[in-house]
């Protein structure tokens, strides 16, 4: 079968993402699992392990965050598992437990939907609160469970929050690092792109890698003022938008001169021998690149979305990131040695040392001035390289593979920790640098919604996840009393994760996904279930299968399944044992039904608030671009609000784009209202 003749929704049901940094997330949350399942089998407590698991499922949120916006999303979501279990165990005690479990489910669902996406919570999403009642609301359960069950989700729940939140001891700057090594990576992979459908699809991810690269930045920033108790970002608002320039040295015409952060390292010997490529003064963008870079800073506290670890590793590079020939992968000249670096570095030092009058005190400020400007330094360094990126993303000079190669080895020069490579920006690049800055500070101080501002339908997609819920396991429950099936649960849960999307589209991927994935999967659950070794057996299978499920999940829902099938009947099944080929053929048939259920439901419950909110965004937009052009009163006031339209473009246009019924009409318009903002945003950054 030929490609072209494939649905484009199968195609990308199937295809395969590459994936980096996945290991050291998937190793936390099996040892999230681990722990807690190990000190109550070895306690004697193996009923209680099933509900231990799902305090581990904490360990699952907050994958793509910078660590103090992580260490929030564990909380809240901590405590929502906690409330799920003791929801679920009611249910359980009810009369009716199944039927109660069922509305408890959608119910459950729904609202996990609906909070996760106001708050803009990332995968899993709702799915696993929904598992957690689910399950709970399936195992036997007395008055005594319900603070027991509660107790121990919490205490589970805690030990895991730590475990996540580990690597932010070791390499706390590592989502931020990791994002900016994506955004080379992506923007390089568009030599390889294809014509048609799949080459804008790849323009399409590698712009929203570029604005998770500058969101990441910027929450760096500001997470260094509050670090350091510098006011420079916060007072340069005062002076006016002209101000983003005066708060971080930006190049004009003369190099940026920066140091390495590593003073060991050798020094680089500089090579002008081949010229940086020539750039525009003016940095343009193709229309879908920038319709994608709409989403920048799209509020500080969704800023970054990178995983805490180390990126693909590579040779390592000199300190000030030039290659061994001494020019910079990216075809720049390096900038100057790093013992030339690491001595301006000293003696700055040394100089705040000699104006303190050597007093311990004197020379702890000295430190905290010197660590500040290497800091610094290191975020300008990193805003260079993701505006390098960018300009790879525009192709105003081709996507040719020697740019890409370049853009790779910069990538694999960006480890969670240690020195970056450090480049020479051009003057579209300060540009870029600037206007990404003022986006940052407009976003930073919100406005209060004004009456035009366009108000995202939350609502749709919860009440479409609870109503395939409800009658997944309305179906399930039915077919029990019929067929003698058990675990009716397991419908409502494949509805759910069907639904766990933000439009149709990705809905029927992720049938497809889900049900092929399942029929797969149940071959391995088979030969796992029916291996002889009690608990200590089973423990080690829920922990590989997670650590295989977190490493796969990124890459492939589908493939995914392979692992979380035999988990989920491993979990359900600790201290509760069942026939394996009974356990196979009820998980078969409930995440069929589910998922063909879900998709259903998806088909019926139609967002249909998403052609509207979209429509409602882009008349915010022209409606912001034209006051802000008429002079107001009030310029800052009129481009936070502006600001704040432009970044909600993306979000909304994105939703509509999955629903059928889109106009290309639609889309153009959208294209050109985002230009007419971002011109009237530079335009007053220039004049100040």
């Amino acid at each position: 079968m030929s490609p072209r003749t494939v649905p484009a929704d199968l195609r990308a049901a199937v295809r395969v993402r590459p994936a980096d940094a996945a290991w050291a997330f998937a190793l936390r949350a099996g040892l999230a699992v681990a722990v807690p399942l190990v000190v109550l089998i070895a306690i004697g407590h193996t009923a209680w392990a099933g509900v231990a698991t799902f305090g581990a499922f904490t360990a699952l949120y907050g994958r793509d965050e910078p660590y103090r916006r992580r260490a929030v999303i564990l909380t809240f979501s901590a405590a929502g598992l906690v409330a799920c279990v003791v929801l679920g165990t009611l249910a359980a005690l009810a009369p009716h437990p199944e039927t109660v479990g069922v509305g408890v489910v959608a119910l459950v669902g729904g609202a996990a939907t609906l909070l996760c996406n106001r708050y803009r919570v990332g995968p899993p999403a709702g799915l696993m609160f929904t598992f957690a009642a689910a399950v709970a609301s399936a195992l036997p359960a007395t008055a005594s469970s319900i603070p027991r069950n509660a107790a121990l989700t919490a205490a589970v729940a805690a030990v895991a929050w730590l475990i996540v939140m580990s690597g932010a001891l070791v390499t706390p700057d590592a989502p931020r690092r990791l994002a900016v090594a994506r955004a080379l990576r992506a923007a390089a992979a568009l030599h390889a792109a294809p014509a048609g459908p799949a080459g804008l699809l790849a323009r399409q991810q590698a712009a929203l890698a570029v604005d998770r690269a500058w969101r990441a930045v910027a929450a760096g920033r500001w997470t260094a003022v509050h670090r350091t108790g510098s006011a420079a970002p916060h007072t340069s608002h005062l002076a006016g938008p002209a101000a983003l320039y005066t708060c971080q040295p930006v190049d004009s015409a003369a190099p940026h001169t920066s140091h390495a952060t590593n003073s060991a390292a050798p020094p680089a010997t500089a090579d002008t021998s081949r010229p940086a490529a020539p750039r525009s003064a003016v940095h343009a963008s193709h229309p879908a690149d920038s319709l994608a870079a709409t989403e920048a800073v799209h509020t500080v506290h969704r800023a970054g979305s990178d995983a805490p670890s180390q990126a693909v590793p590579a040779d390592e590079p000199d300190a000030d990131g030039s290659s061994a020939n001494g020019m910079t992968a990216a075809g720049r000249p390096a900038n100057g040695t790093a013992a030339a670096g690491s001595a301006a570095a000293a003696g700055s030092a040394a100089a705040a040392g000699n104006a303190t009058n050597g007093t311990a005190a004197d020379g702890s400020a000295a430190n905290r001035v010197r660590e500040e400007g290497e800091r610094g330094d290191e975020l300008r360094a990193e805003e260079i390289l993701v505006a390098h990126a960018e300009t790879e993303l525009s192709g105003m000079h081709g996507h040719t593979a020697e740019a890409a190669a370049e853009l790779r080895a910069l990538a694999a020069q960006v480890k969670a920790r240690g020195p970056i490579p450090h480049l020479t920006a051009t003057p579209a690049e300060n540009a870029r640098i600037a206007e990404r800055r003022l986006a940052a500070l407009l976003l930073r101080d919100l406005p209060a919604p004004g009456p035009g501002t366009p108000r995202r339908p939350l609502w749709p997609a919860a009440a479409r996840v609870a109503f395939g819920a409800l009658i997944a396991g309305a179906a399930a429950g039915i077919l029990v009393h019929v067929t003698g099936l058990h675990h009716p649960y397991w419908a409502a849960v494949s509805a759910v994760a069907v639904l766990q999307t933000a439009s149709l589209r990705l809905s029927s991927q992720k049938a497809v996904q889900r049900a092929g994935g399942t029929l797969l999967g149940l071959l391995i659950a088979g030969v796992v279930v029916s291996v002889p070794g009690g608990p200590w057996v089973m423990v080690a299978g829920i922990v590989l299968a997670q650590v295989i499920a977190e490493l796969l999940v990124i890459r492939n829902y589908g493939l995914a399944m392979l692992a979380i099938t035999p988990l989920a009947l491993l979990v359900g099944e600790l201290g509760h044992k069942t026939p394996p080929l009974d356990l196979i053929g009820d998980r078969l048939v409930q995440t069929v039904l589910g998922s063909l259920l879900g998709l259903a439901a998806a088909l019926l419950v139609r967002n249909r608030a998403a052609n509207r909110y979209l429509a409602e965004a882009i008349t915010a937009v022209e409606r912001g671009t034209e006051a802000l052009r008429q002079s107001p009163a009030d310029p800052m006031l009129e481009a936070r609000r502006l600001a704040l339209h432009v970044a909600t473009l993306r979000e909304a246009y994105d939703v509509a784009s999955g629903e059928p019924g889109l106009k290309p009409e639609t889309t153009t318009r959208v294209l050109e209202a985002e230009r007419s903002a971002r011109a009237s945003l530079a335009a007053l950054s220039a004049t100040g």
